[in-house]
């Protein structure tokens, strides 16, 4: 297709299908040992609850676009992007999948992007990308660039006509705030002892290992050292 302006843009630079969950934020480690990432932070049931009820809940919402004129407001059924957004962006997609991936994207990674795809004047698909695929840029005249990284390892730059971008709550402007970043420590605390809890109940809630003491230990001893092992290694 060619944008407005009468530029070729490659038809569908990046398909999605072959990146995971794990490719869309780097490993990072925190405080707690344990390294967060999209894969890992949606492992997290608070996480994915929360994540989930806010993109199908978005997902689920119509899409329509309206013609205001003279204060009345009615549907435009013939504008092109009237179907993309209400029924099918793309060959591939329904509306509810592509809103629910971008809420996704936009809420774990605090950037949504998709690719517009033009023929004239007209909108005929829009194509979720995958953020960690994408680099935007900003000029001095803040006009905004969006490099694209394809599954063929070629780079395509995309002008702003060219590109949905939806961005959470921002500190720049032009980039939304990394909540799983921001959040990481949170986070891996949760996983941290979501794993440790897990692993004591599976052996019974009972810890391993040995106790020693050097010389002869009494019964009052005994009931001393048992009484503050409890008091350490006891829960609900």
């Amino acid at each position: 297709p060619f944008n407005r302006w009468g530029t070729t843009v490659e038809k569908k630079s990046t398909d999605i299908s072959s990146y995971t969950w794990t490719e869309l934020l780097s490993t990072t480690s925190t405080h707690s040992g344990v390294a967060v990432n999209i894969d890992s932070a949606l492992r997290v049931s608070t996480v994915l609850a929360c994540a989930r009820v806010l993109a199908e809940g978005i997902a689920q919402l119509p899409k329509k676009i309206f013609h205001v004129e003279g204060g009345k407001k009615t549907p435009a059924e013939n504008n092109t992007a009237y179907n993309l957004l209400a029924l099918e962006p793309n060959d591939f997609m329904t509306s509810f999948e592509m809103f629910e991936q971008m809420t996704l994207h936009a809420v774990l990674t605090g950037n949504a992007y998709a690719y517009l795809g033009w023929s004239g004047n007209k909108l005929i698909e829009i194509i979720p990308l995958v953020p960690s695929q994408v680099t935007p840029e900003r000029d001095n005249n803040y006009r905004m660039t969006y490099r694209v990284a394809g599954v063929d390892g070629k780079t395509t730059t995309l002008a702003q006509e060219n590109v949905l971008h939806i961005r959470g709550p921002s500190w720049n402007g032009y980039l939304g705030l990394d909540a799983v970043q921001l959040a990481r420590e949170s986070i891996g605390l949760a996983i941290a002892t979501e794993t440790t809890h897990a692993s004591l109940h599976a052996n019974g809630a009972q810890p391993g290992g040995i106790l020693s003491v050097k010389g002869k230990l009494d019964k009052t001893g005994r009931e001393r050292l048992k009484e503050s092992w409890q008091v350490l290694q006891g829960g609900p």
